[in-house]
């Protein structure tokens, strides 16, 4: 899919797996993958000072539209790892980000997911439309 290095990503957000996102066969759920990609979004959102809250109270309000994951490692309990975001295209009315999860402090990476997330918001007209506040996101953009 992507061939951006580790280092090519302008967010990062760690994690470590917890107990309860293993499942019977010993590693992480992939829906669990799911909430790590989300809350790394939220807080690169919010480290840009775009407050998700705020926008949803204004009634713009962001969603998924499509999502492309390839798991090519599993976690397991206790595994530390990074969750690296890029911003890819932002358009009139969305917005993409390329994310990977990779396991934390492995020489070579060692690259757990790869995921293509493309997302829009509803305007308070019930349209799909980007708010001023996502402007931002341009400089951020990261030619693969």
């Amino acid at each position: 899919m992507s061939h951006l290095s580790p280092d090519a990503f302008c967010f990062e957000q760690q994690f470590e797996v917890r107990d309860s996102e293993i499942d019977m066969f010993g590693v992480v759920n992939n829906s669990v993958y799911l909430i790590y990609l989300q809350h790394t979004r939220h807080s690169f959102f919010k480290s840009l000072g775009i407050d998700l809250s705020e926008l949803g109270s204004r009634s713009w309000n962001p969603v998924v539209t499509r999502l492309d994951i390839r798991y090519k490692k599993p976690l397991t309990s206790g595994d530390s790892f990074v969750v690296k975001l890029a911003v890819t295209q932002i358009k009139r009315v969305k917005f993409q980000f390329l994310q990977k999860v990779f396991l934390q402090d492995s020489a070579p990476a060692v690259e757990i997911l790869e995921a293509f997330v493309e997302g829009t918001t509803i305007s308070p007209e019930g349209k799909p439309a980007l708010p001023q506040e996502f402007q931002t996101l341009k400089k951020y953009i990261t030619h693969q």
